[in-house]
């Protein structure tokens, strides 16, 4: 009786012989539930937005992995969980490069050069791979790939500022573009001058490095000879830009007449085109579209709408409503009718409660089932063509339903609860690691 108190004590002041062990079990399952929140973030958003998930290679860090990958990559750059995660992922990164190396009959350390691109996990200082290549053989040089650095400088420069920041953005937001930074905007103009030059020669350069020919030698003169463009720009390039931008300007006065008003007149004739058999219901459905507009006709027009209304709805001797029985309901309901929310449908709920208005919930209802778009109801259809295209076509058809419910319930996905599913995988997960080892 004494010992199993004392085992129920322990237990509860978590002291038992394994405590220690407990506590790795713990850690585990919170790093594993942590992971499983963010993979789930990723899932969402790729199925929400009809995004592809794999591509043509589906290692980390690599080329052309997909989106999911490539998000995770990015998440690492930031977060201490996911870096943990793929830390893990590394150690099996580093063991297959070294097992491959031993498959091909190669001693490792003949190893002479090695590169990769600029992932963390495999250019990192501590526990990148190339960081454990050097620790067993101090002659295996390691280069970041010439193209990838390229590409962070640009990044690096589109981030040195504000003004460039906002370019960037302006410039792939369509509507600030559109309405802030218009063509005729000489600020913009002289922006884009500016990024066509430095991306027109940092891509001159990015692919001459890449011809499979392509030596260190001429690397670092091609590099150096870049250098030298940027130092020459720096001084001389924005008088250039600066007069460029003033031919440009000059030229864009006639931008507004022989473009701007075209594409808007076109608009506005198509929107009055498109829409007017939405006048043409309105002209006889109009007049039931509040309870202030039924208030605000007298007897003799009001009796006109319904009048018209009957005529509008009547085929051959069928009739779904009777106009003047209509009239007589509509002139007693807008006096009694008061609602916080005037709109179509509160009147019809009002209605419904009552069985004294059979022609004026007749004419609500009828209302309600004209329909505005049908585009909702069709995009189920069109989300198939963008979820099963040449790079899924051998997607599981529980895949794709999964994948299309993510895409069309979009609002449902955001208020599903994961907490359960989470904990469960989590232990999981934990309860297969080894901590005695």
């Amino acid at each position: 009786m004494r010992s199993s108190i004392g085992l129920e004590t322990r237990l509860a002041n978590n002291k038992t012989i394994d405590k220690q062990i407990q506590k790795q079990i713990n850690k585990e399952k919170e790093h594993w539930k942590n992971v499983l929140i963010r993979i789930i973030a990723v899932v969402k958003t790729l199925g929400k937005n009809n995004l592809t998930f794999r591509e043509t290679n589906e290692k980390i860090y690599e080329e052309n992995n997909g989106n999911f990958l490539t998000i995770i990559e990015m998440i690492a750059e930031f977060d201490l969980i996911m870096q943990e995660h793929i830390r893990r992922i590394n150690e099996g990164l580093y063991d297959a490069i070294v097992d491959e190396i031993k498959n091909i009959g190669l001693d490792i350390n003949d190893v002479r050069g090695q590169g990769y691109d600029n992932g963390s996990n495999m250019k990192g200082n501590h526990q990148g791979v190339q960081k454990r290549l050097l620790d067993i053989n101090h002659r295996a040089f390691y280069t970041p790939c010439g193209c990838h650095s390229l590409n962070l400088v640009i990044c690096d420069m589109a981030n040195s500022c504000d003004k460039a920041s906002e370019f960037f953005w302006s410039y792939t937001t369509e509507a600030k573009c559109l309405a802030t930074y218009e063509l005729s905007n000489y600020e913009f103009l002289l922006g884009m001058i500016i990024w066509y030059d430095v991306l027109f020669a940092i891509n001159t350069v990015s692919k001459s490095l890449q011809s499979y020919d392509m030596c260190i030698d001429d690397a670092i003169d091609q590099l150096n000879g870049l250098l030298c463009f940027f130092q020459e720009y720096r001084e001389n390039g924005f008088e250039k830009t600066l007069d460029c931008a003033k031919e440009l300007s000059l030229e864009m006065n006639l931008f507004k007449t022989d473009y701007f008003l075209y594409v808007v007149d076109k608009a506005i004739t198509s929107l009055k085109s498109i829409f007017e058999q939405f006048n043409e219901f309105k002209n006889i459905f109009g007049f039931l579209f509040s309870i202030e507009k039924l208030k605000s006709f007298d007897e003799n027009t009001l009796k006109k709408h319904c009048l018209n209304l009957e005529k509008s709805l009547k085929h051959d001797d069928n009739l779904d409503i009777d106009g003047l029985d209509l009239f007589h309901e509509l002139k007693l309901l807008r006096h009694i009718l008061h609602l916080e929310r005037d709109t179509i449908i509160n009147i019809l709920n009002y209605i419904k409660k009552f069985s004294s208005f059979p022609n004026a919930y007749v004419a609500y209802r009828i209302i309600l089932t004209i329909p505005v778009t049908v585009a909702s109801a069709e995009r189920s259809f069109s989300k198939l063509k963008l979820l099963r295209n040449y790079l899924r076509y051998t997607m599981s058809q529980e895949r794709l339903n999964g994948l299309a419910i993510l895409s069309i319930e979009k609002q449902l996905v955001k208020e599903i609860d994961y907490e359960i599913f989470i904990k469960e995988f989590a232990s999981k997960k934990a309860r297969k690691v080894n901590f005695m080892s």
